[in-house]
């Protein structure tokens, strides 16, 4: 059940991990460069909250 449960959190901390650098890398594309990146300029928020933008 331990094994279980870190598995978990490792996982989540991945999924968030993998989307920030999935934005790095998309900012980078459209040639736009953050220079403050820091945990306080990082916004989390349920997938359930806010909506996307159709194009």
């Amino acid at each position: 059940m331990i094994y279980a449960a870190s598995c978990s959190a490792l996982c989540a901390t991945r999924n968030v991990l993998l989307q920030i650098s999935s934005g790095i890398k998309h900012l980078h594309h459209l040639r736009i460069v953050h220079r403050d990146l820091k945990p306080a300029n990082i916004l989390l928020a349920d997938a359930k909250v806010g909506k996307r933008k159709r194009s």
